[in-house]
């Protein structure tokens, strides 16, 4: 009778003396789902290989090994780690896997390939090619390897084979290839590869999600295809999928940085017809894109609606609203902003400092510039390079030349 091998998964801590207590493999490795050997020298009572028949399956003086792997649940896996880290791929390293565990199940594979990113491709393919079927995850995790590798060729040519064996193809698929293609380093195609494989979905009817709209619009983004993520948004809404608060976040940014702050209020009023209430980082982002193209009064009446909505203004706030104000020369305003924000327990900070200087020294006060730079070292906040090369700017465009000169000193000194 044929001696059968026991299928076994998350080894650990086999001894050496272990090994020697192997006999000589059957060089076939099966899936957990499969009979072991084959219907001639098969047992008819032999079970598909489990956890729980494990033991059970062991004939023929294995019974040993079946006691060590209860007592060591996890050390078949070790073992097979330990061997690859140790040793180049070849051969013998094959044989001495075989020689561990003939039989392999689903579990043992993904922890192998989990734990051995650099070696998990050949591992892959060499189980394969003695009979091992792979399943959704140990695919889904030999993709996400690759893909973190930048090896993208090789991901997708593991993607495009499931279907050859009748394994299906799921979103979290390609959302890795997308995520893969984002931070590849040919950056003149990213956008390109990553439209391809959604486009790719689309042609397999594999449904679409907000989970891979949303790194497909993040790529876009990043690389500034401003007009193409506001197509695919309105491609996404037009399919029925609903953005998130996070997906609006995306968007309002993004256009927010392109000073295209008419479409961001687009999104962000849109935002709010579904019942999705900004945050305060969003509408920090909204006031820095209104300020960034000197829309102070709608930049204002952000601030009045956060207000209302009982979100605080912090430091960061009112900084943006000084600057915006010292941009458009209003330091009046300015002024009141600052007093409002030092009435609600909330201290300059340098950055608050310098932007008042910038803009006193804009409208031509270097008095009052010269008042903040008191206050703020009476507070123990040491001016800085901005604040030196402001000020040297100021004394000169007032023709003080003499003042900018001595505050060279002051700063070489510093």
């Amino acid at each position: 009778m044929a001696s059968y091998y026991v299928a076994v998964s998350k080894p650990r801590l086999l001894n050496d003396n272990f090994f020697h207590k192997l006999s000589k493999p059957l060089y076939r490795f099966y899936s957990s789902t499969d009979k072991l050997g084959n219907e001639e020298n098969s047992d008819p009572k032999a079970h598909t290989s489990t956890r729980e028949s494990q033991s059970g399956m062991i004939n023929n003086g294995q019974s040993r090994i079946a006691d060590e792997l209860n007592r060591n649940p996890e050390a078949i896996e070790d073992a097979i780690c330990r061997v690859m880290e140790d040793d180049e791929w070849s051969t013998r390293l094959q044989s001495t896997i075989t020689n561990l565990v003939p039989v392999l199940d689903h579990n043992l594979v993904y922890s192998v390939l989990n734990r051995n990113p650099n070696r998990a491709l050949q591992f892959f393919q060499w189980v394969e090619g003695f009979g091992f079927k792979h399943n959704r995850e140990t695919h889904y995790k030999m993709i996400e390897i690759l893909c973190k590798d930048r090896r993208l060729e090789d991901a997708k040519r593991i993607l495009s084979g499931m279907s050859k064996k009748g394994l299906d193809y799921d979103e979290h698929l390609f959302v890795l290839m997308i995520h893969g293609y984002a931070k590849s380093n040919r950056k003149w195609d990213i956008v390109k590869n990553c439209v391809k494989i959604f486009m790719k979905m689309e042609e397999l009817g594999v449904p679409r999600t907000i989970e891979s709209y949303h790194p497909l619009l993040q790529v876009m983004i990043n690389e500034k295809k401003y007009t193409m993520a506001e197509k695919f948004f309105d491609k996404m809404l037009s399919e029925g999928v609903i953005p998130s608060q996070r997906t609006y976040k995306l968007m309002i940014s993004g256009f927010c940085h392109s000073s295209r702050v008419e479409t961001a209020k687009r999104f962000f009023d849109d935002m709010k017809s579904r019942n999705l209430l900004p945050d305060f980082v969003l509408y920090n982002t909204m006031i820095n894109g209104n300020i960034k193209v000197k829309k102070m009064e709608e930049a204002e009446k952000l601030l009045m609606e956060m207000k209302d909505r009982k979100i605080e203004p912090q430091l960061v706030t009112y900084n943006s609203m000084i600057n915006g104000y010292s941009e458009v020369r209003k330091m009046e305003d300015a002024e009141k902003m600052l007093v409002e924000m030092k009435a609600r327990n909330l201290e300059p900070n340098l950055i608050t400092y310098n932007t008042m200087i910038n803009g006193y020294i804009k409208v031509e006060k270097m008095e009052d510039a010269e008042k903040v730079v008191v206050e703020m070292k009476g507070r123990n906040i040491e001016p800085d390079l901005v604040t030196y090369a402001s000020m040297i700017k100021g004394y000169v465009g007032v023709k003080r030349v003499e003042d900018g000169l001595e505050l060279v000193e002051e700063m070489k000194r510093n």
